[in-house]
């Protein structure tokens, strides 16, 4: 079997529906996840909720026995990749960053959600900025597609594409690779938004006529 779609041992960080949602996908998939998460009782609560609908759904039965949630992030466990979910705030990225690097192996990819923070400002105060990748998501993960994954001339390829292929291979995405330092789904959501308000103010269309439009079409289709 490839080495890529092996079983892996994936750290997650994050205390919202994103990172609870991530846990699924990546369990789905038969892989071992440790959720280091500050709300462990709200993150137990909700993925035993995601493993319940699942199951209802389509019958699938979820390894529960794969997950492991933690208020520390454990210094003895070898991760294959890291994925973390902050706020839009650099700050707290930074913060999250940090606590990672000071706790998982230097060669470990860590990706992180980041949708106007350019990647090389969250690289600028990483140890190791060629293992920062910027990875954005569409919630509830492990039911869509959308995978946006962030690169620029300081990542390391090998670690993107291991990053890649697991994606696309055992998480059943969708993803794409962008070198240009930034994600593009934030500019295109902005642009929408700014017609949206370009139409209302010059009485073309009504508050909720956007609403409705958004609801049925464009809604559906982007993340």
């Amino acid at each position: 079997m490839d080495k890529i779609i092996q079983k892996q041992h994936v750290l997650v960080a994050g205390a919202n529906k994103t990172a609870w949602s991530i846990c699924i996908c990546i369990l789905q998939a038969g892989h071992y996840v440790t959720l280091f998460s500050k709300s462990t009782v709200d993150a137990l609560k909700n993925i035993n909720q995601h493993i319940i609908d699942v199951n209802k759904i389509d019958g699938r039965t979820i390894a529960v026995e794969n997950l492991n949630i933690m208020s520390k992030i454990p210094d003895s466990v070898a991760f294959d990749m890291v994925i973390a979910i902050t706020n839009e705030n650099l700050s707290d990225k930074r913060s999250i960053i940090l606590e990672l690097e000071n706790n998982v192996a230097a060669g470990t990819l860590i990706a992180i959600n980041t949708e106007s923070i350019a990647l090389s400002t969250l690289q600028q105060q990483a140890r190791f900025p060629e293992r920062l990748v910027g990875a954005n998501w569409t919630e509830p993960v492990h039911t869509t597609y959308f995978l946006e994954i962030i690169t620029n001339a300081v990542t390391d390829t090998q670690l993107v594409n291991k990053f890649y292929n697991t994606a696309k291979k055992s998480w059943q995405k969708d993803p794409y690779i962008l070198k240009s330092d930034t994600g593009i789904r934030f500019k295109m959501m902005a642009a929408l938004i700014r017609e949206a308000f370009y139409l209302i103010e010059n009485d073309y269309v009504t508050i909720e006529d956007v609403d409705r439009a958004c609801r049925n079409d464009a809604g559906y289709y982007l993340p």
